[in-house]
């Protein structure tokens, strides 16, 4: 009460000096009832101290960071404007020669995020093997207008209707060379985010076909002017591979379209 609490210090003195005298006195009534005041006293100066001291850092603190981050699966849809997700880590799961992916969201909570970027580290596997980064691959996904949204059919998977979709993939390097793309109309990063709107990072993640089975883990770092965060990946590789070459017979048609000159162009893809 002391440290946190100097102005009661005198009173507080005053209060033990008094019963010392008290039992000095060998007066057990009045030292035990002046004993009873002393710890009533001394509650509420801790009850005051607490109220006081404890309860403004818990509800007077700065504002938390612009900068929200979660992780989402493959499936999930990020609106432009929706509410965040609450899980920082992820869990996947893949073969060997599979591309497993997942979304990171990013949020400008109050204010906008300049420099936006995001780095994926090495995942770590049994024995010290490890995934390298060179095969995770980033995407900042590119929001479109859609005008002319798919007829309601009713049914359990129905249109959303008009308004701003994630849908192009804008890749954070050269696919081909591994470097930082510059010089686009469509940059990936770093990229800037207008206060109460999120933006979707894809990530795809390579399984080499020579990775041992096993759990493996790393992390994922959002960088901003703002502020940082990060979050923990986790990859469980099973015990088995996808083929490189596929073992079922293919056809593609197009619909209404059986002349020679459709077919030759097909066949150049």
């Amino acid at each position: 009460v002391r440290r946190g609490f100097g102005w009661a210090q005198p009173r507080i003195d005053r209060v033990l000096s008094s019963i010392e005298a008290q039992l000095c006195k060998n007066n057990g009534y009045q030292a035990n009832t002046l004993l009873r005041f002393a710890l009533i006293f001394l509650c509420f100066c801790n009850c005051f101290m607490l109220n006081s001291v404890i309860e403004p850092q818990a509800f007077a603190s700065p504002l938390a960071s612009p900068l929200n981050v979660w992780t989402a699966s493959s499936m999930e849809r990020i609106d432009l404007t929706g509410q965040p997700g609450s899980f920082t880590d992820i869990s996947l799961y893949a073969a060997r020669g599979e591309y497993e992916p997942f979304q990171l969201g990013i949020r400008a909570s109050y204010e906008d995020l300049s420099s936006v970027n995001v780095f994926i580290s090495d995942l770590i596997g049994p024995n010290n093997q490890l995934i390298s980064n060179r095969n995770i691959t980033l995407y900042r996904e590119h929001y479109v207008y859609v005008n002319n949204p798919s007829p309601d059919l009713a049914g359990s998977n129905r249109p959303l209707g008009a308004g701003w979709y994630a849908d192009g993939l804008i890749p954070f390097t050269d696919p081909l060379t591994g470097q930082d793309i510059t010089g686009a109309s469509l940059d990936a990063a770093p990229f800037h985010i207008n206060a109460g709107n999120n933006q979707p990072v894809w990530v795809d993640i390579f399984v080499p076909h020579d990775t041992p089975a096993g759990q493996y883990s790393g992390t994922f770092t959002v960088t901003s002017d703002q502020g940082t965060s990060n979050g923990k990946i986790d990859l469980r590789v099973w015990n088995f591979e996808l083929p490189i070459k596929p073992s079922l017979n293919s056809s593609f048609l197009f619909w209404n379209h059986a002349n020679k000159s459709d077919m030759l162009e097909l066949l150049k893809h």
